[in-house]
């Protein structure tokens, strides 16, 4: 259905069959239209704007079989993303390295690659059941009738300096999946999105076979400027087999950093509880080019945060949501945060941080320990969009000890859309003090959303009426703050 439905879309909107009696393109039986020809008759041009619309790849590699034209024009198309689930079919792999090896012009056509960690099936749900499965089922020794192929192809990768290391050998191109999928990735040139689920290091203990080869033998390419060099959005994941808490570390990534195009990072259960334990980002400070830096359900230490923020030369984008799917202690200080991120206030217009389930699990705020931002971040001059916790801009004061800063003391003046993600005490308060001078501090401002513990419909409704008399333009809201749920496994993996 999805190939005839955008055939049918295509038809009807393409120029080339404007004008055309619909009695020459079709009849209709019902309400289905029925085309006396097939998609092999169309002209090249219209073939490949249907088939380039075709987002199911079954249907894709389906198509490869209807003709040798059709063939010809869905393989590159086919080929644009790869996505491969490790340590259960090697030869997968094989294949798509054999045929970009091959056909290297098909090999620049690649955009897109994900490197993911097997799925739960029937076969086995967890570690230990894999180890049984691999010793009897797993084998990622290339085939001998493509031995040939693959050491001639992957020559670039056995370069002197990288022997000396000891890796990669031709031993592991020729039995690990790892040094396989690497293989892979430098074949392609033009690859502009980059997935890796549970990126690892030598340091960390291997749950599969060799986890982090893959890692060891692309980071010196990288740093010599020898593969990636497109790269544009990279996306680190961690969703273990066996769950458990822990994360993937800062520095498996911190290579990509140098990618001269990388403009967007995303990172998905990152574990970096302390400071102590912290290894040092590798990326110089102020050399990277990427922009757009955010961390969903992590645990990311102060010292983490800095290098890792510091290593970009004009970041725009930045957010951190702590704890999520690895609850654990981490230090949350929002004045080290601010102080990494204002080497980037001219640059900056976009910070979302949000800190529930953190501190649904780890309280220490009710013990006044959390100061917020401070007035450093008026001078966040080109700062469009925040969204934060209350105790991020006035403190955690349930006591009411004082000394904190109000509002309308911190917040950058050019400032357009605000919301308060999470409830702290003085709040409101605080919103009633900042609604009379809010056009005076924050004249751009358009959006107010505050996350409420508890409603108060009087207060709310009281706040509301002396926003539209003081500050018209300002649209308040009142929203009921996120359910903290630490069982949510789900993660986003796309690519």
């Amino acid at each position: 259905m999805e190939i005839r439905d955008t055939i049918s879309r295509e038809v009807q909107s393409t120029s080339l069959f404007q004008g055309v009696p619909t009695r020459l393109l079709g009849t209709k039986m019902g309400s289905t239209a029925i085309f006396r020809q097939s998609i092999n008759d169309f002209p090249e041009e219209l073939a490949l704007k249907v088939i380039s619309q075709v987002a199911d790849r079954s249907t894709l590699y389906n198509l490869l079989f209807s003709s040798k034209r059709i063939y010809r024009i869905t393989l590159p198309i086919l080929y644009r993303s790869i996505d491969h689930q490790m340590y259960k079919h090697p030869p997968m792999i094989h294949s798509a390295v054999r045929t970009l090896l091959l056909k290297p012009e098909l090999a620049r056509k690649v955009e897109m690659i994900g490197i993911r960690d097997p799925k739960p099936c029937q076969q086995f749900w967890d570690l230990k059941s894999w180890g049984r499965w691999a010793k009897a089922e797993y084998r990622a020794k290339v085939h001998e009738d493509d031995e040939e192929l693959f050491l001639a192809g992957s020559q670039h990768l056995l370069s002197p300096g990288l022997l000396e290391s000891g890796l990669p050998t031709l031993e592991h191109l020729m039995e690990k999946e790892e040094a396989q999928v690497a293989l892979l990735i430098s074949l392609c040139p033009n690859v502009k999105r980059f997935l890796l689920e549970n990126p690892s290091t030598p340091t960390e203990s291997p749950r599969f076979v060799l986890d982090y080869l893959v890692l060891q033998i692309l980071h010196p390419q990288i740093r010599d400027g020898k593969l990636l060099q497109n790269l544009e959005y990279l996306t680190t994941v961690t969703e273990r087999l066996e769950g458990g808490q822990g994360g993937f570390r800062l520095s498996s990534i911190a290579t990509f950093f140098l990618l001269p195009n990388l403009r967007r990072v995303k990172g998905v259960a990152c574990f970096e509880p302390e400071d102590d334990l912290f290894e040092d980002f590798e990326c110089p400070i102020a050399t990277s080019s990427v922009r757009e830096l955010r961390f969903f359900r992590s645990a990311v230490c102060p010292k983490g945060l800095s290098q890792t923020i510091g290593a970009c030369k004009a970041l725009e984008v930045f957010g951190c949501d702590w704890a999520g799917l690895n609850v654990g202690w981490v230090e949350i200080n929002f004045p080290l945060l601010t102080g990494a991120l204002l080497e980037q206030k001219r640059s900056l217009h976009r910070v979302r941080l949000n800190t529930a389930k953190h501190f649904n699990s780890w309280p220490e705020r009710d013990d006044g320990l959390v100061p917020p931002f401070g007035k450093h971040l008026k001078e966040f001059d080109r700062l469009k969009t925040l969204d934060v916790p209350a105790s991020a801009l006035i403190g955690w004061d349930e006591n009411n000890v004082g000394g904190y800063d109000r509002l309308r003391d911190v917040l950058p003046r050019n400032i357009e859309d605000l919301k308060i993600n999470e409830f702290a005490p003085r709040l409101l308060e605080m919103i009633d003090d900042f609604a009379s001078v809010c056009t005076e501090f924050c004249p751009l401002l358009r959006k107010l959303i505050i996350s409420r513990r508890h409603a108060d419909v009087d207060v709310e409704d009281g706040l509301k009426e002396k926003f539209a008399k003081l500050a018209p333009d300002v649209k308040l809201l009142f929203v009921d703050g996120e359910e903290v749920n630490h069982f949510d496994s789900s993660i986003d993996g796309s690519i």
